[in-house]
């Protein structure tokens, strides 16, 4: 078994760079919600790596309709965004 490469704080701000190009390039927003080892090297300077990067995609329900909504000001071809803001107000109602 190879032993994993331990990240520092330049490795991990590069990726996220990265992400954030991504999103760039797309005109999409994202929101990214850190957790254990890497929040922690990215909030403190006493930690210096870690292993792994814990995170979760975390757009809400009601952020995601919101977009969604905006999107039926444009006419289009079939009803597939209407069907999913009504899926993605759901999960609102679900989620309150």
């Amino acid at each position: 078994m190879t032993e994993r490469k331990k990240l520092d704080r330049e490795v991990i701000e590069e990726a996220f760079r990265i992400m954030g190009q991504y999103l760039l390039d797309r005109k999409a927003l994202g929101e990214i919600a850190i957790h254990g080892g890497s929040a922690i090297l990215l909030q403190f300077d006493w930690r210096r790596t870690s292993e792994d990067v814990d995170a979760r995609i975390a757009a809400k329900p009601s952020y995601m309709l919101a977009m969604k909504l905006n999107a039926l000001e444009r006419s289009t071809v079939d009803d597939r965004d209407f069907a999913d803001a009504v899926q993605l107000a759901l999960a609102c109602k679900q989620s309150a």
